[in-house]
């Protein structure tokens, strides 16, 4: 992405990585309000990338491994996903507080284990109600976007009907 940067518009981006494997959002928010360096690299950021919300929908569903149909399932998430809300909240608001300027791109989440449990339908619905709590704090927060990874990157070389098709006859 930054050669093609480089070679399409003719600037030099600088880009700073400061993702932690396995944060929750209230561990990434709490390094956003005390991690100086990631502070420093904020305020001079131009746009701000946040992928969040994965480890949280994992927590929970690790919670409840033992239920047994997406009704339960639902119930039992749902004040997983409004703390979750009110977390990631906390932190899109904590980053425009160090930078009220940058363009933050809120990146949603995606079910790793599609190809190997199409079936696990509970899974999918999960990933699709963190996605839109992902989406409606986008919206309601200024300079924020979303942007919606789940098909890409759950369906991957699966994208067409017939190939999703032919995947769930193979895992059945």
């Amino acid at each position: 992405m930054k050669q093609q940067l480089r070679r399409d518009y003719y600037v030099k981006p600088k880009t700073a990585n400061y993702g932690i494997g396995g944060q929750r959002s209230d561990q990434i928010d709490r390094r956003v309000q005390t991690n100086k360096k990631l502070r420093r690299s904020l305020r001079h950021a131009d746009v701000i990338a946040v992928t969040a919300g994965g480890n949280d929908l994992l927590q929970g569903l690790e919670k409840n491994i033992l239920v047994n149909s997406d009704e339960q399932m639902a119930r039992k998430m749902l004040p997983l996903k409004n703390e979750y809300q009110q977390k990631l909240t906390q932190l899109i608001a904590d980053v425009h507080e160090v930078n009220p300027r940058a363009q933050v791109y809120l990146f949603g989440i995606y079910n790793p284990v599609y190809v190997y449990f199409t079936n696990a339908t509970m899974i999918s619905t999960a990933v699709d109600q963190w996605n839109q709590v992902n989406r409606r704090v986008a919206t309601e927060q200024s300079k924020t976007h979303f942007v919606n990874v789940n098909s890409t990157l759950t369906h991957g070389q699966y994208r067409t009907a017939d190939a999703q098709a032919k995947l769930k006859a193979e895992n059945q």
